[in-house]
């Protein structure tokens, strides 16, 4: 190979390799098992609905409780939101 010509397939040889490997990617997110928990429907006082990991239910249920502390105290000390 003349030195033009190698200069000339680096840009075509990395561009393969991309393409290669954004395809081994995707097929690997298309294809891969379900690791991720299973979702939940939730829905609010007021009627408003979404859908949250199962997992993570303790977790929100906790920072909900600990918000609702949070204003309680704020109230006890007469603030208002």
């Amino acid at each position: 190979m003349l030195p033009m010509q190698r200069v000339a397939t680096l840009p075509m040889q990395r561009l393969v390799a991309c393409a290669t490997a954004a395809a081994l990617a995707a097929t690997l997110a298309f294809h891969a098992p379900a690791v991720f928990a299973a979702k939940v429907s939730e829905c609010t006082k007021i009627g408003v609905c979404y859908c949250v990991e199962g997992d993570l239910k303790p977790t929100i249920t906790a920072k909900v409780e600990r918000f609702r502390e949070v204003l309680a105290e704020q109230r006890k000390m007469g603030k208002r939101c």
